[in-house]
């Protein structure tokens, strides 16, 4: 899904929204390889909390910045010559 919408963000233009979805998306990537390795520590939870929260927030403000451009646009396309 990230791929697709990191290509749907460079079709609109939005290159910060783009990259805050390759950021999200090497997020996941990392966090679900260092994961299993890093143990049970309390320290290593917490990091890996933070930076699970980091990648939500970065994805949720690239959909953010997608959002309004995605609606307008498709609203023209969809709605043009209608009154």
């Amino acid at each position: 899904m990230s791929v697709l919408l990191i290509r749907r963000a460079r079709r609109l233009d939005l290159r910060l929204a783009s990259w805050l979805f390759v950021v999200a998306l090497a997020l996941t990537i990392v966090l679900g390889g260092t994961a299993p390795t890093l143990g049970d520590a309390i320290e290593f939870q917490w990091l890996e909390q933070g930076t699970n929260t980091l990648n939500q927030a970065l994805f949720l403000l690239a959909a953010v910045l997608l959002h309004r451009p995605a609606t307008t646009r498709y609203e023209t396309e969809h709605t043009a010559g209608r009154p």
